[in-house]
């Protein structure tokens, strides 16, 4: 693997290392700092007398397209017959990037849209939930956009792979969670609601950000049902300990659907609250309607009236955060991963 992430992101590589060689699977993986390390690092491991038969390139969100795409071209040509498969972990479901499918083998997004034909849609922003938020809520996105359309001829290339719910922090708070469990009725906050945002662009307010105000605006009503936490930014330290003391958590969309709240508030022993994820393919999945989470609507229109009959059905409550932990536990229990890694190498393989 060749790129610059977030170690949180290969972690599964580390933590299933045993089951992969077990399958006759190494991976190696070469921190990069730019393309030109990249295409170093490349270089050098062609030159050894064992050269890989897969590349993995992770490349940063911001990479410009057009500029990844040539890099592709070329080393596709330097580096025949080895195959390529591009890692994306960017936060939304769309991808700046889709212009290189043409050039690798593997296009393995860790959250990609159910209907892969949806990419071919118009979306204002390139991305379908800030389409949303425009068209919905009349939001201007002036310049923002994170998409592109992938070449129908070569769309089959994209796979949906695994989130950053796999990641040993979220199995310590599993763990932690069963062992000194909070008992439902004990737990002093009723719904977690920090959605507050810290804006890190010169705009007066990013469409993430008014989409959460706008959360908060529909939720206000629930505060006559339910004791709320605050709604402000606060330590790490208080907002995990808040998590663990939570019957309920409500996770809004951020820069994209899959947030680390969800993994955070499933692994706390909390009821996930979140808008549809439907639409989402991804692992571990922790988004099976009104089964591991309750799904409200992206208007928010139906918000109050759904929480409202979770919170007067205490039991349905608890099977529900029952059934996700229990899926995030055997994330880090099954198989499901090297399977994934298993199907990839099959398919450029073949």
């Amino acid at each position: 693997m060749y790129g610059t992430t977030d170690g949180q992101l290969i972690m599964p590589f580390s933590m299933f290392r045993d089951q992969l060689l077990g399958r006759d699977i190494r991976v190696t993986n070469v921190p990069t700092q730019s393309p030109e390390d990249r295409t170093n690092a490349i270089r050098s491991a062609f030159e050894s007398t064992t050269p890989p038969d897969i590349l993995i390139t992770i490349p940063h969100w911001s990479e410009p397209a057009d500029e990844l795409s040539s890099w592709f071209e070329r080393t596709r040509q330097e580096t025949s017959p080895a195959k390529h498969m591009l890692l994306d972990f960017y936060d939304q479901t769309s991808s700046p990037h889709f212009g290189v499918l043409p050039y690798i083998d593997l296009y393995i997004k860790s959250k990609a849209l159910r209907d892969r034909s949806l990419y071919q849609q118009d979306y204002q922003g390139g991305f379908i939930y800030a389409d949303f938020v425009a068209q919905q809520w009349g939001f201007d996105l002036e310049d923002w956009h994170f998409g592109s359309k992938p070449d129908p001829s070569h769309a089959h290339k994209i796979v949906a792979g695994w989130n950053f719910g796999l990641t040993s922090r979220y199995h310590k708070m599993i763990r932690a969670s069963k062992r000194f469990p909070i008992p439902w009725k004990h737990r002093p906050i009723g719904l977690h609601f920090r959605v507050g945002t810290i804006n890190r662009t010169d705009k007066d307010m990013e469409w993430y950000q008014y989409s959460r105000n706008k959360a908060a605006e529909f939720a206000d009503p629930l505060r006559e049902s339910i004791k709320f936490s605050g709604n402000e930014r606060v330590s790490p330290k208080r907002y995990y300990a808040e998590l663990f003391m939570s019957r309920f958590v409500y996770s809004p969309f951020g820069w994209g659907e899959v947030c680390y709240r969800d993994f955070e508030a499933v692994a706390a022993g909390a009821t996930l609250i979140k808008p549809d994820m439907s639409h989402v393919e991804t692992f571990p999945n922790i988004y099976r309607a009104n089964e591991t989470y309750l799904p409200v609507s992206w208007d928010m229109q139906d918000l109050v009236e759904r929480s409202r009959e979770l919170f007067d059905d205490p039991d349905r409550a608890i099977a529900m955060r029952k059934a996700a932990r229990d899926t995030l536990d055997q994330a880090f229990r099954g198989t499901r991963f090297v399977e994934i890694i298993e199907e990839c190498i099959r398919r450029v393989m073949r």
